[in-house]
This record gives structure tokens, C-alpha cells and sequence, in this order.
């Protein structure tokens, strides 16, 4: 009968074995899973940053583009201005070449009459 008790201690033995051997897997596994929840995580905040990063670049891309646009319109209202500027300088001109023609015609008719009296004389 002692054999028989001998066997189940070593039957015994095999258990606790499986048994020890089985939790040292779970334990591995129970690692695996929480280095992959931390290697996630981390991957989850550096996409985060990232996107905060391009969020403010695009902020910035857009303030700067608001910021050309004003130069853009400030350019074409002075460009305009100086536009309406040349125009009135140019009417003016007309006008006093308008006004003048007579006294020019005048002035013309006079030295072509002073030269026809020089060649006579």
C-alpha cells in the first residue's frame, strides 16, 4: 500500500508542477498585455502630440495667410488709389493742353508772321 501512496505524491508533484508552470504563463501573458497596453497608450499620446503639433501649424498657416491677404488688399487699394491719382493728373493735363491751344496757335501764328517779316526785310 505504501507504493501506491509513494505514486500519488509524485502524482501529487505533477500537479503542482503543471499547476506552477501554468501561472508562470499567465504571469507572462498578463505581462505581454500590459507592455502592449503601455507600448499603445504611448503610441495613442504621440499621435496626440503630433496632431496637437499640426493643429497649431495650421493655426499658424492660417493667421499667416489672413495676414497676406490684408497686404494683398492693402496693395490693390494703393494700387488703386494711385490709379485714380494718375487719372486726375492725366484729365488735368488734357484740360490745360485743351486751354492752352489757343495761346499756343496764337504764339505759333505770331513767329511765323516775325519770320515772313524777317525774309521780307
Amino acid at each position: 500500500g505504501d507504493g501506491g501512496g509513494g505514486g500519488g505524491e509524485v502524482g501529487g508533484g505533477d500537479a503542482a508542477a503543471a499547476l506552477a508552470e501554468r501561472e508562470a504563463l499567465i504571469d507572462e501573458l498578463r505581462g505581454r498585455e500590459e507592455e502592449a497596453r503601455r507600448r499603445e497608450s504611448e503610441a495613442k499620446r504621440r499621435a496626440l502630440d503630433k496632431i496637437g503639433a499640426l493643429g497649431e501649424e495650421s493655426a499658424e498657416l492660417r493667421e499667416e495667410a489672413a495676414e497676406l491677404r490684408r497686404r494683398l488688399q492693402e496693395a490693390e487699394a494703393v494700387t488703386a488709389e494711385r490709379g485714380e491719382v494718375v487719372a486726375a493728373l492725366e484729365g488735368r493735363l488734357e484740360a490745360s493742353d485743351a486751354a492752352s491751344s489757343p495761346e499756343v496757335a496764337a504764339l505759333e501764328a505770331e513767329r511765323a508772321a516775325a519770320a515772313e517779316a524777317a525774309r521780307q526785310a
